[in-house]
């Protein structure tokens, strides 16, 4: 209908005038798409389709915007970042693109900005937060303008329903066709990693104070999105399934374990899967990886066999007659490496076992390992902490109650040699081998939650995946400066963390819901501090 209203006082007021524009309505085919201002006087701007731009006053004074180029397409500058665009009257104007900025104008034809078609059906003229130049949207084309000279133009062949700047500085444009790409900077140029509900309509967007995009659709309501940034890789987008079990990163390849015997390669954008071939696959699942980065080697432990992969090329290395259900694998310093299995612990090097645990009548399943700077071995099974040394096994967990619960994963700090130990309900259990002194973190110190599934160590930090969601302790001197918490408030597509990996700045997530890529400087706290109205 093309009718104004406005919000004041908790009520919602019809615009007096709306019959000033209801005037004009048979002469126009309704208002243009995001053309329309209200400045600090309340003077109403506002463009139409094959008509113009109008103004009506607060006092309800009519005054439509004289075009005085005689433009099919006609744009004036209303306020430092503001434009409002229209088109007028098929019968009576130039093919041309008519800009005013107070008293100066600039005309553009529209051969010159690659638009040869008769007549714009969507159209924008948005003004960069980054350089000030102009864009313009005709219909399929995307023009940047800047003075009296065409910067960059680019054609999607593919009509334009909405363009707009986020609080970055990113270009975003949707499309007829569905979807919603964002171009850093405004660079038409650029590729773009971002690209999103590709089968729906996105008729606008807004970015909040923060950080959160909204999008609203045609048909299918309004999406919210925490953190854009976070690239999430799941079935709908090629993977082989939803639950990442493990995943590792190196020289531009993502690996991504699945528990149905199947790695995920990920390079350029592009997924490559890799069966271990086996004929049941619920016995190929995958339960560790790892990639050792003096050798290139990325290990790979599956229920029945252990192998690795070089670049993208597998090769089995132990089948289960050798090394028998493998659960988690590290290199030692002595040369080769600890397999902890579900029958206990093996050491192999030189394509040999050197030591099975079952020789010392120990079998149990082991669920994580680590190895200090002198060469022993610590690991977890059911009934809390172990170790290896000088060829003798010893239970540690009758120490202390702590040091008896099972662990998910654990790692030597490299500050201070502690052992941090994950526990499922226990929190971070934090052990000094040396003084034999155990101390604890849960959530009553900030953590997401008390239940760990992995831990990776990243500069002065301590990444803790847990059941929901992700802790990121900050340490400073070896001591716990900080503890901030990452989950789907925050963009994660659930809080079911199974691991964790850095690389190069980039966060690499594996979860029960797909897998998450992002850089870390897209990981920060919300500082945004909203107005309080009582």
């Amino acid at each position: 209908s093309g009718k104004l209203c406005y919000f004041e006082n908790d009520e919602i007021h019809e615009f007096p005038y709306n019959n000033k524009i209801s005037q004009v309505f048979p002469k126009s085919t309704g208002p243009a798409k995001n053309s329309f201002w209200v400045d600090s006087l309340d003077n109403i701007y506002l463009g139409l389709k094959k008509y113009g731009i109008i103004t009506i006053s607060p006092e309800g004074i009519f005054r439509k915007i004289e075009n005085a180029n005689h433009a099919k397409v006609q744009i004036i500058k209303v306020n430092a970042t503001n434009y409002l665009f229209a088109t007028s009257l098929l019968n009576d104007n130039r093919r041309i693109v008519s800009i005013s900025e107070k008293n100066s104008y600039k005309v553009f034809d529209f051969e010159a900005l690659g638009y040869v078609d008769t007549f714009p059906i969507q159209y924008f003229a948005k003004q960069s937060p980054n350089d000030k130049s102009l864009f313009i949207s005709l219909e399929h084309i995307i023009v940047n303008l800047k003075g009296d000279s065409v910067v960059q133009q680019k054609d999607f062949n593919s009509s334009i329903i909405w363009t707009g700047f986020d609080n970055e500085g990113n270009l975003w444009i949707s499309f007829f066709n569905g979807g919603i790409r964002m171009f850093p900077k405004g660079n038409l140029d650029s590729v773009s990693d971002v690209f999103l509900l590709e089968n729906t309509q996105i008729t606008s967007m807004f970015n909040d104070e923060e950080g959160a995009f909204w999008f609203s659709t045609l048909d299918n309501g309004v999406f919210y999105f925490p953190n854009i940034l976070m690239r999430v890789y799941d079935k709908s987008t090629g993977l082989e399934g939803n639950s990442v079990s493990d995943v590792f990163a190196n020289d531009s390849l993502v690996y991504v374990g699945f528990n149905k015997g199947f790695i995920d390669i990920i390079y350029n954008n592009r997924i490559s899967k890799h069966s271990l071939d086996y004929s049941d696959k619920n016995k190929g699942f995958i339960r560790d990886v790892y990639g050792d980065l003096n050798t290139g080697k990325v290990w790979i432990s599956a229920l029945t066999s252990l192998g690795y992969f070089i670049g993208q090329n597998y090769y089995r290395y132990m089948n289960y007659t050798q090394v028998n259900s493998p659960q988690r694998m590290i290199a030692s310093k002595g040369g080769g490496y600890w397999v902890g299995t579900a029958y206990g612990i093996y050491k192999v090097k030189n394509d040999e076992v050197v030591y099975n645990s079952r020789t010392d009548n120990f079998r149990a399943m082991i669920s994580s390992l680590a190895e200090d700077n002198n060469g022993t071995l610590w690991f977890s099974t059911v009934n809390g902490l172990w170790k290896y040394s000088n060829k003798i096994i010893q239970y540690v967990g009758q120490e202390n109650k702590l040091l008896s619960k099972q662990c998910g994963d654990m790692f030597f700090n490299r500050t201070d040699s502690s052992l941090w130990l994950g526990t499922n309900g226990a929190g971070v259990v934090i052990y000094h081998p040396d003084r034999r002194t155990v101390s604890q973190l849960t959530t009553d110190d900030g953590l997401v939650s008390n239940s760990i599934q992995d831990f990776f160590e990243y500069n002065s930090s301590v990444w803790v995946g847990t059941q929901k969601g992700i802790s990121v302790i900050a340490l400073k001197n070896g001591k716990i400066k900080d503890v901030q918490n990452i989950t789907t408030f925050d963009g994660l597509p659930t809080n079911e963390i199974n691991s964790i990996f850095i690389k190069d700045s980039t966060l690499y997530v594996g979860t029960g819901n797909g897998l998450v890529i992002t850089n870390l400087k897209n990981c920060h706290p919300n500082t945004y501090s909203p107005n309080i109205v009582l």
